[in-house]
């Protein structure tokens, strides 16, 4: 591990000096990348929504009257693509689990096969939804009111769904590990999931809440949102760059990339290793306690 960190840190102080060949057509700066990745990567996997975080620190960074529609549309693009980071996270932190997966699409593992197959079942729905609705989201949803009301209403969620789980008094009789998933909880969660397409929302909170509502302890939730979200996010990566790929390119050097995606594994690293423990003892409503007054706040830059 501490070999591999230190290729990452020779490999980020290499993409600085790249970086001066595209200086000119860098919509985002080096700084600014860093900054992007640190959010993705300790807001990815938490349920307070990391498009919201992205979204509301490029606000603060940028100047919106000096940035075209392009430039928009790629930064947008660029908020997923820096997501690989968070993917390469759980890929490193549940490798176990990945190989058992693996495993058991050879017919090696029938656990890992039923959960491999419960992923795919829950990632489909948000794919079907997402593709239908991608470029109204992008034009309608992403703004500051939509996100200031999503936080609100997704803190609301938690704090119901908390309330059920909390006063199950046979939950504990009941419990089920992410590979006793049956295809009805699979297609559950993935359907919850959907509402994450909703800036604001967040796809950890919808699939953690409806790990809940499959009587998943709290951080089997949490694991299964991470597998599922490693799916979810690498999908959403290719995605948008074979969408619009020369419009990223255009606008980001290869630099820029590897800024963002390299702080954002390490912030997910971070923000996994932290949220396990976390929800396990608390649960879900400190983060609707934080939901609930970002979005106060939001609503008053809004209206001041």
């Amino acid at each position: 591990m501490t070999k591999f960190f230190t290729f990452l840190a020779v490999l980020l102080l290499a993409t600085n000096v790249y970086s001066a060949d595209s200086a000119t057509s860098n919509a985002i700066s080096q700084e600014d990348a860093g900054w992007l990745g640190v959010t993705q990567g300790l807001t990815e996997y938490l349920p307070i929504s990391s498009t919201a975080h992205l979204i509301l620190v490029d606000d603060f960074m940028s100047q919106k009257n000096e940035i075209d529609e392009n430039v928009q549309s790629a930064k947008n693009s660029y908020f997923a693509i820096i997501q690989v980071g968070s993917v390469l996270a759980v890929i490193l932190l549940y490798w176990r689990r990945m190989t058992s997966i693996l495993h058991g699409f050879l017919d090696k593992d029938d656990n890992g096969r039923r959960l491999g197959i419960n992923l795919m079942i829950s990632f489909l729905p948000s794919v079907i939804v997402g593709l239908m609705l991608d470029g109204w989201l992008q034009k309608k949803l992403y703004n500051k009111t939509a996100i200031a009301i999503s936080l609100i209403v997704g803190a609301l969620i938690m704090c119901i769904v908390e309330w059920k789980f909390s006063n199950n008094h046979n939950i504990s009789k009941a419990h089920k590990t992410i590979d006793k998933l049956t295809i009805c909880d699979a297609i559950k969660i993935g359907i919850w999931q959907c509402l994450a397409l909703i800036p604001g929302m967040s796809r950890s909170m919808t699939t953690i809440a409806g790990g809940y509502t499959c009587n998943l302890k709290r951080e089997q939730s949490a694991e299964y949102s991470f597998l599922l979200g490693a799916i979810t996010l690498a999908a959403a990566c290719v995605y948008k760059l074979a969408k619009d790929f020369d419009t990223i390119f255009c606008c980001f050097s290869t630099s820029t990339f590897l800024v963002g995606i390299s702080i954002a594994f390490i912030a997910s690293i971070i923000a996994i290793r932290l949220m396990i423990p976390f929800i396990s003892r608390h649960g879900l409503l400190p983060f609707a306690i934080y939901r609930i007054v970002l979005g106060g706040i939001i609503f008053y830059g809004i209206l001041r």
